[in-house]
């Protein structure tokens, strides 16, 4: 507009007349529509500019304003052509570092989100997801998103209820598709109620079109710290004085973390007599411990507690007298600092890194994410001097593809398939007699698929002998032990399932060697006609059960009538 004015104004003087400045400021708004340019020649530069910046700059204009208006139906149309993506509701910090994740591993992403002002839209549409906005509990939004045609959906929004309501109407809409299994998981705030629910999951997804796993990221996270930073059973040796492991804040991360440790100590080797040491530091701590012991009974079987109530910020913290035996050697192997507040594990790992400076004991302290304070502690030795300190983030680990879809039946599948992998290795088998003879990793989707699918069958097998499964707490229940008549009845009951699904994925009886390219098998037979050998294979299986599933947490009752 400065320039049209300026060189409709020199454009004058040059032609020999004048106008009025209302004359100028208009015959330039003109040059937007292309209504005014056309003047006799010379033209000064000013002019030539205007001329042709200004109808550029409206159609820009024109074009972000369709796109904008549009650009909700853009969505949509994209969201109808998706397959095999991965539907997430709540765009809280969570759910967009979850979406970010899949987008990074190159899923489709499609995000469903209430509030349409919520500033982390903009951005994840930037990174390539599509959004829908609406309400995930109705189904007319789930379509929009495609979640009848999804493979995975994932509710992560602040209300448990509103996570449950929108994996249930989902599971409404999976027989839309008979393509493919669709698999919801629903985050649970409250970990004593995803417990609960876990277990409701195995006995209620009977079908082979939804699956729902509910899960609890402080429970991932306790996996994945101990799976990170393991635990070190120390020996009995009496010189060995640094035998306890150090938890500073005392809640549900380090609940988990303290459950975890104790289960996979318990499964590792229950009767060498070794028990895990902890020291637990915080304001409000035995109430809490003895609460824990008389929900898992065997935990203090497993586990020695040392308890202080000590707050963060005070003498008492500075002095830390709890690191050290009475003869003032430190009794400390590694120190997990558990705050909910990222500001809070930051001071007490400074702290305690400081006063056991001279010691090499690792302090595990656990940030929010990557970003933050957590590069203070990275930023080098000559700076803040912190060696020994090492980060877990939580958002980070817990949100990530992996983290995520390792869920109950991921855990039960993986098993069903490690114990595979030991019986053909039992028998001399390798992978040039059997080419699925692989790590889960590597083992193709489809056969992965199987194995999850037969971790779902699990309750059906136990129903029919009046049994059904619990969350585990008593851990002698991954001994188990089904009568000579169950093992069978499930072991037929297995190979059943087997033959029908594999008849559903094209596969057909031939006598003669297993062939995948061809998808042939000798197997797919009635049980009275399959060979003993085979016949024992699926009982060897069927025995098995309750130890694959005191790995996933839960164990098996017997029902009373």
């Amino acid at each position: 507009m400065l320039f049209g004015y300026l060189g409709f104004s020199r454009h004058a003087v040059i032609h020999g007349h004048s106008s009025s400045v209302f004359d100028y400021l208009y015959r330039s708004a003109q040059l937007i529509v292309m209504q005014s340019g056309d003047v006799p020649q010379p033209v000064p530069w000013q002019l030539d500019i205007a001329r042709f910046m200004l109808p550029l700059l409206a159609a820009y204009t024109a074009v972000q304003a369709l796109v904008s208006v549009f650009n909700e139906q853009l969505h949509f149309i994209r969201a109808r052509y998706m397959k095999n993506h991965l539907v997430l509701c709540g765009l809280g910090e969570r759910g967009f570092y979850i979406a970010q994740e899949f987008l990074k591993k190159g899923y489709q992403v499609a995000i469903i989100e209430k509030d349409e002002e919520n500033p982390l839209l903009e951005r994840i549409k930037n990174l390539g997801a599509v959004t829908v906005i609406g309400d995930g509990t109705d189904k007319e939004v789930l379509l929009k998103a495609g979640v009848h045609r999804a493979k995975y959906l994932v509710t992560v929004c602040a209300d448990d209820g509103v996570n449950a309501e929108i994996a249930l109407q989902a599971r409404d809409l999976s027989p839309l598709n008979k393509k493919h299994t669709l698999t919801a998981y629903v985050h649970i705030e409250d970990y004593e109620l995803c417990a609960l629910l876990g277990g409701w999951s195995l006995v209620s997804s009977g079908s082979d079109l939804f699956r729902i796993e509910f899960f609890n990221v402080r429970e991932r996270a306790a996996q994945l710290m101990l799976k990170e930073y393991p635990l070190t059973v120390q020996s009995n040796n009496a010189n060995d004085i640094k035998e306890y492991v150090l938890i500073i804040g005392f809640n549900k991360l380090s609940k988990s973390l303290v459950l975890q440790a104790a289960r996979n100590r318990w499964f590792e080797n229950a009767l060498d007599n070794y028990r895990l040491k902890f020291i637990v530091v915080d304001k409000n701590i035995k109430d809490e411990l003895d609460m824990l012991s008389i929900k898992y009974p065997k935990l203090t079987e497993v586990c020695e507690f040392i308890t202080y109530r000590v707050e963060l910020n005070s003498a008492e913290f500075e002095k830390a007298d709890f690191l050290y035996n009475n003869e003032g050697r430190c009794r400390v192997s590694s120190i997990f600092i558990c705050f909910d507040d990222d500001a809070s594990n930051l001071i007490g790992a400074i702290t305690l890194n400081r006063t056991l400076k001279h010691e090499q004991v690792p302090v595990v302290a656990r940030m929010s994410s990557d970003s933050g304070l957590s590069k203070l502690i990275n930023i080098g030795p000559g700076v803040l001097d912190l060696e020994q300190v090492h980060t877990f983030s939580f958002l980070d680990r817990t949100c990530s593809v992996d983290a995520v879809l390792g869920g109950t039946f991921e855990v039960l599948a993986r098993a069903i398939h490690d114990a595979y992998l030991a019986q053909q290795g039992e028998q001399g088998i390798t992978l040039e007699g059997n080419p699925l003879i692989l790590s889960w990793d590597k083992l193709p989707e489809d056969f992965r698929e199987s194995n999850r699918r037969q971790a779902a069958h699990i309750e059906k097998k136990l129903q029919a002998i009046a049994c059904s499964i619990v969350p585990l707490t008593d851990w002698e229940a991954a001994g188990f032990i089904f009568t000579l008549e169950e093992i069978d009845l499930m072991a037929q009951m297995e190979h059943e399932r087997w033959v029908e699904e594999r008849l559903s994925q094209g596969w057909r009886y031939r006598d003669a060697a297993k062939n995948i390219r061809k998808k042939t098998n000798p197997n797919l037979v009635k049980w009275e006609q399959l060979p003993e050998n085979i016949k024992e294979k699926n009982r060897i299986l069927v025995k098995e059960l309750p130890t694959f599933l005191a790995k996933a947490g839960f164990q098996i009752y017997r029902k009373s009538f």
